[in-house]
């Protein structure tokens, strides 16, 4: 009995371990010069999203990186999903949601850009490129003057 439970805690440590490096590929701790210097995890990224969205949006596990290079700042906002497809359906709602008519987004499109499809829009002074990766929807706003470069430099690091 004893044995059994010395293995149960091995592969709970496994699953833990294999958790936390796939989350961390997604909030890497820098990204092209610009370095994390806040991470909101759990309740705290639940809270600001919704927060952002003036109502209850996020149901799912989230993080949020902020990350900054002088004055400039990037935001990465991640929620992980159990399936891929569920993540790929809320991509998908969440681009037919933003719409010049009734957000601060504006030129929204959807692009293939490095192998991922990808929806890009800009606002609130940034470039914001919202896809999917495995089980991960990923929302990555960035300052419009070298947005794609950043882009490439942050998918670079998924696997």
């Amino acid at each position: 009995m004893y044995h059994l439970h010395n293995w149960r805690i091995i592969w709970f440590a496994i699953l833990l371990l294999a958790c936390s490096q796939n989350m961390s590929q997604y909030l890497p701790s820098s990204i092209d010069g610009y370095q994390l210097n806040k991470k909101l995890i759990g309740q705290q990224a639940r809270q600001f999203v919704d927060r952002l969205h003036g109502k209850q949006v996020a149901q799912q596990e989230n993080e949020i990186g902020f990350y900054r290079n002088g004055d400039r700042e990037i935001t990465l906002y991640l929620t992980y999903y159990t399936q891929p497809e569920n993540a790929q359906k809320d991509w998908q709602q969440m681009v037919n949601k933003i719409s010049p008519q009734n957000s601060v987004f504006v030129q929204g499109q959807v692009l293939e850009m490095n192998g991922y499809q990808v929806y890009r829009t800009f606002g609130l002074g940034q470039t914001h490129f919202v896809f999917v990766h495995k089980n991960t929807l990923i929302w990555l706003s960035v300052p419009t003057i070298g947005s794609e470069k950043l882009f490439n430099a942050y998918v670079r690091n998924l696997k």
